[in-house]
């Protein structure tokens, strides 16, 4: 472009009117660059080279964040000017600083912009705030991949999060707080945990509750001066009504509030104060609170999705529990691994079921568990129905007489034999066997030692899980017309061995929740009989 000037006697009037036409050219300059500034620092800060940064040490993964930057050149979403927050980013940091009420440590998303740097120099005010999004996000979402490696028996697949989905949401979203409320487990049962969270903190706010002291058992319709103190107990925690009558007599409406709390405790309902009730009904808010976080972040570990329909055992809440189309067709009490075989939490696929299963028997149950027993009785394999096959090396080769085998040469690390157990009333998976291959070699059977359903802790297998209905499983999972009850009680009254295939692969969940909602809305708690919740706890506190 050229500029003409025609200036003769009027100089210097020109002189004044392209000085002034000058000035306003490098100040529209320097204006662009200092609106351009934020973004190329942006931009700069995101260059190639680091994969991720830390925040309060937790590591953050630098990809998505690139993206998300790229998709909006680079223009901040969070900030109007380099070190000022605009609305949104407000809120975002508003949010972010009200994670325990999802049962996170606020502290981990915690505002110190200088705390985020990358080759020492600090980062963007407006990538911090992504980045602590993200964060979120990810624990809110997928849970905490830290605590995860402190349960050596967890194996559920970890899951992940589409951080550029959620940057891009976060930064368009009508409502912060709706957009917030999406990033959680969309499960009922991980909001009903969280409605209690909410509830048990204002309990403890307020003082808890007060402890029952003394050590004497009082039995329906006896009188006690604790009576008194149990009474505002079950009141602060919701078993009884606070306008229940006053009595030192443990009848009525207080006899019914401790018969409800001992249900809600996996306790027996007898409405009987005994040392087991007292030592629950004594366990402050405090460490319930607790144990509700723990079991939240358990709920972030399970797929979103557990299946249209699906079986779900609750390990320590001893209990399995077969759902269609989001209601519970069935529900049983389980039994579950000894603590010392405890059964891993892990996800699969029941694919068959087997009618009058023959037990091959694992290595370490002949080993560990029948040997003793043949060293005491050499006759105990053929009063219950097991069969001497030949070594596993020497497959060609007979079996020995069992009653002529010096069984005292043997010991648990040395058992060169395999057992067999014929279908039938003694054998141990009972009449049927619900198969999901897996590496652990765990899956659910019937079993013929009935009378351990009655028990309230139930750790009593060699890791399987034991169930207490098998045909209305049976019914369930096979869901066809041509397999009704009636029809699998006949097949197992054959005493036939027989597989059969499910026409629909069926997903099994096996988890640890001490802290669970019963179909009736109401707060369970279990006692933590495998030591996980200690675990869980510990890397809460420490680990990151």
């Amino acid at each position: 472009m050229r500029l003409v000037f025609l200036c003769s006697s009027s100089w210097p009037v020109c002189t004044v009117f392209l000085a002034a036409l000058l000035l306003q050219i490098c100040s529209t300059g320097r204006a662009a660059d200092a609106a351009d500034e934020p973004s190329r620092f942006i931009e700069t800060s995101l260059s190639p080279g680091v994969d991720s940064v830390a925040i309060n040490g937790r590591t953050v993964r630098l990809a998505p964040l690139r993206t998300f930057y790229a998709g909006r050149a680079f223009a901040p979403a969070w900030t109007i000017a380099p070190d000022t927050l605009n609305d949104r980013g407000r809120q975002i940091l508003d949010l972010l600083a009200q994670a325990g009420a999802e049962g996170l440590h606020a502290p981990d998303y915690r505002f110190e912009p200088a705390t985020l740097q990358r080759d020492g120099k600090p980062l963007p005010l407006d990538i911090a705030v992504s980045a602590r999004l993200l964060l979120y996000a990810t624990d809110v979402g997928a849970g905490r991949s830290f605590v995860r490696k402190a349960d050596p028996e967890l194996f559920l697949l970890e899951r992940s999060i589409d951080g550029l989905a959620v940057l891009r949401r976060g930064a368009e979203a009508a409502d912060p707080a709706s957009f917030f409320e999406t990033l959680a487990p969309a499960s009922d049962e991980y909001r009903a945990l969280k409605r209690s969270l909410k509830a048990y903190r204002l309990i403890a706010l307020s003082g808890g509750w007060p402890a029952i002291a003394g050590n004497r058992t009082v039995r329906p319709g006896e009188a006690d001066p604790a009576l008194s103190v149990l009474r505002r107990r079950l009141q602060i925690s919701g078993d009884m009504s606070s306008g229940a009558a006053e009595t030192d007599v443990l009848d009525g409406e207080l006899l019914e509030g401790l018969r409800r709390f001992q249900m809600r405790h996996g306790l027996a309902a007898d409405g009987t104060l005994g040392p087991k009730t007292r030592t629950a009904l004594n366990i402050p808010a405090e460490q319930r609170i607790r144990q509700i976080e723990l079991n939240m972040e358990r709920w972030r570990w399970l797929e979103e999705d557990l299946g249209e329909s699906h079986v779900f055992v609750n390990l320590a809440g001893f209990y399995l529990k077969a759902v269609r189309g989001g209601k519970i067709a069935l529900r049983m009490p389980v039994i579950v691994g000894k603590t010392y075989r405890r059964t891993p939490a892990f996800s699969d696929r029941i694919t068959y079921i087997e009618l009058n299963p023959v037990w091959t028997v694992p290595y370490r149950n002949a080993s560990q568990d029948i040997l003793p027993k043949l060293q005491a009785d050499p006759s105990y394999l053929a009063a219950n129905g097991f069969e001497l096959l030949p070594p596993a090396g020497d497959p060609g080769s007979a079996a020995p007489d069992p009653t002529e085998v010096d069984w005292s040469r043997y010991r648990a690390d040395y058992f060169p034999f395999r057992l067999r157990q014929a279908a039938g009333p003694l054998n141990a998976l009972g009449t049927v066997k619900f198969m999901f291959p897996n590496r652990f070699a765990v899956y659910l059977h019937d079993t013929p030692a009935r009378e351990l359903f009655s028990q309230d802790v139930r750790t009593f297998s060699s890791g399987c899980i034991r169930v207490a209905q098998p045909v209305e499983l049976s019914e369930f999972l096979l869901n066809s017309e041509d397999w009704r009850a009636e029809r699998v009680s006949r097949e197992i009254g054959t005493r036939d061995t027989r597989v059969v295939r499910l026409p629909t692969p069926v997903p099994v969940h096996l988890a640890y929740l001490t802290a669970f909602i019963e179909a009736d809305g109401i707060l369970n708690f279990r006692d933590d009989v495998y030591g996980r919740d200690k675990l869980l706890a510990a890397a809460l506190l420490y680990g990151k």
